[in-house]
């Protein structure tokens, strides 16, 4: 993998299984590798997203993005997730409740 262009390494990325057919999306600062869209939930007043970052052929992780978070600089927040599943159900209680703190103190309504 050391004589991959930027280019051949990012298109291997995108072709790993979990983000195959999904649309990249723009990097958070943080991450190192690519990161797709895996759901996108439309609220009132944000859009939420399921965000699966890819940094090598095998190694990943799952975050939950908020759009609009930030009126400033960054025009978003990103939060990692432990996994899949815990970002669903971030997703079911801010379907149900409007709202959920996250584990970082970030409070989020979305209606």
């Amino acid at each position: 993998m050391a004589n991959l262009t930027v280019n051949e390494f990012t298109e291997m990325l995108q072709n790993t299984k979990p983000c195959k057919g999904l649309a990249r999306i723009q990097e958070s600062v943080s991450c190192q590798g690519i990161q797709v869209c895996k759901e996108k939930f439309e609220f009132p007043k944000h859009d939420v997203l399921i965000v699966r970052s890819q940094w090598t052929k095998t190694q990943g992780g799952y975050s939950i993005r908020v759009n609009n978070y930030y009126a400033a600089k960054r025009h978003f927040l990103q939060i990692p997730m432990d996994n899949l599943k815990q970002c669903k159900t971030v997703i079911d209680i801010l379907k149900t409740e409007g709202e959920y703190q996250l584990w970082t103190g970030h409070h989020v309504k979305v209606n």
